[in-house]
C-alpha cells in the first residue's frame, strides 16, 4: 500500500513485542486500579472483555501471530 501510494520503504522494524507484552503486563499488574476507573463509565462485562482481549493479544504477540511494524519511508 505504501509503494502504491508513491513511497519507498527505507527502514522497517517489528515492534509488537515492545507494545503488546508491556501493555498487557501493565494492565494485569494494575488491573484493580484500572478496573475502578473503567467501572465508573462502563458495565463490568466491558472490563472483563477488555481483560480477556489483552491476555489474548499478549499471547498472540508472544506466538508471533500479530505484530506492529514501524516504517520509515520517503517519496519515490
Amino acid at each position: 500500500m505504501l509503494k502504491s501510494g508513491g513511497f519507498e520503504i527505507t527502514y522497517e522494524k517489528l515492534i509488537g513485542k515492545s507494545v503488546y507484552i508491556p501493555l498487557a503486563d501493565y494492565y494485569l499488574q494494575n488491573r484493580q486500579t484500572l478496573q475502578k476507573s473503567i467501572l465508573r463509565e462502563y458495565p463490568a462485562y466491558v472490563e472483563k472483555i477488555l481483560c480477556h482481549s489483552i491476555r489474548t493479544m499478549k499471547k498472540a504477540s508472544e506466538d508471533e501471530v500479530i505484530d506492529y511494524v514501524l516504517f520509515k519511508c520517503r517519496p519515490q
